[in-house]
């Protein structure tokens, strides 16, 4: 199943999230104006920023959304090497 943008907004969900490539995290940050995405930035930092948005904004529930965030210097390091 591919990412739809508007079936996300229209319904967000972690699983719907999970789905998203980079560049569709990166319209998902612009829709909803959470402008510390930046396009430089690693996929799974924009994915817990996202994350952390919609939880505080009462979109995901903390317990069900969880498992999307990891330590993104985990990611990095591991890429480097």
């Amino acid at each position: 199943m591919a990412f739809i943008l508007d079936t996300f907004t229209n319904n967000p969900t972690p699983a719907l999230l999970k789905l998203a490539k980079k560049p569709d995290l990166l319209q998902v940050a612009t829709h909803y104006t959470v402008d510390e995405v930046k396009p430089t930035m690693r996929k799974q930092r924009i994915l817990n920023i996202l994350v952390d948005y919609f939880i505080s904004e009462d979109i995901f529930n903390e317990e069900e959304a969880k498992h999307l965030k990891k330590d993104p210097t985990i990611t990095e390091t591991t890429e480097q090497q």
